[in-house]
């Protein structure tokens, strides 16, 4: 309350539009994509919603792969696929050059 008094047009600036999306009852579908897309609030995680639905061995493109959070491998005895990231990384690093493989904390402190 005391946050409200001080500060009242952030809170009233970010209630405003078709939906208000600082409440906490059950949001319709509606709602729910609204307040994702325009405020950035309520999303599902990206993880339960974009890697659910990906099937990395259906995919047969290297951009479409690496699009879909797979990890695109490489060898030359056999052909170029799409594999799971916990996939690449159990093939060995010796015959195989997949893509995507490492963590982005490891590849910011490399």
């Amino acid at each position: 309350m005391l946050a409200l008094l001080l500060f009242p047009s952030a809170e009233v600036g970010l209630a405003r539009g078709k939906y208000n999306c600082l409440t906490r009852e059950l949001w319709s579908e509606e709602k729910a994509a609204w307040c994702c897309e325009v405020r950035g609030l309520g999303c599902p995680p990206a993880s339960a919603t974009k890697l659910a639905a990906v099937n990395c061995d259906a995919i047969s493109d290297q951009e479409k792969c690496d699009a879909s959070g797979c990890s695109w491998c490489k060898a030359g005895a056999v052909p170029d696929s799409c594999k799971t990231i916990e996939e690449a990384k159990q093939l060995p690093s010796a015959v195989f050059q997949c893509d995507n493989i490492e963590s982005p904390a490891t590849v910011a402190s490399s």
